[in-house]
């Protein structure tokens, strides 16, 4: 995630935690922050969102949480062999 205004609290509170993050945490999602100084790995997030958005968001009808979780898991198993990025491979390796 990119560390800009939708991760904070905003300008009022800039060291609170962003409703965007709570959903995450509540939902169980990993949240992964872009490093300071590394404006370069936004490319390579931004390209996942935008292909992610492509294949599970405008190709799927996902009328509940259970459906959007199996189209995303296929998503995952796919994405690593159409994108391959060597930065990325450890958050796709399962044990």
């Amino acid at each position: 995630m990119d560390n800009e205004m939708a991760a904070t609290g905003g300008g009022r509170y800039p060291y609170s935690i962003s409703q965007v993050i709570r959903l995450h945490l509540l939902l169980g999602i990993h949240v992964v922050f872009i490093p300071q100084g590394e404006p370069g790995r936004d490319a390579t997030v931004e390209s996942f969102n935008d292909l992610w958005q492509e294949r599970v968001l405008r190709r799927h009808t996902c009328l509940s949480l259970t459906r959007l979780r199996k189209v995303n898991e296929q998503f995952l198993r796919y994405y690593p062999y159409k994108k391959p990025h060597r930065g990325l491979r450890s958050l796709f390796i399962t044990t």
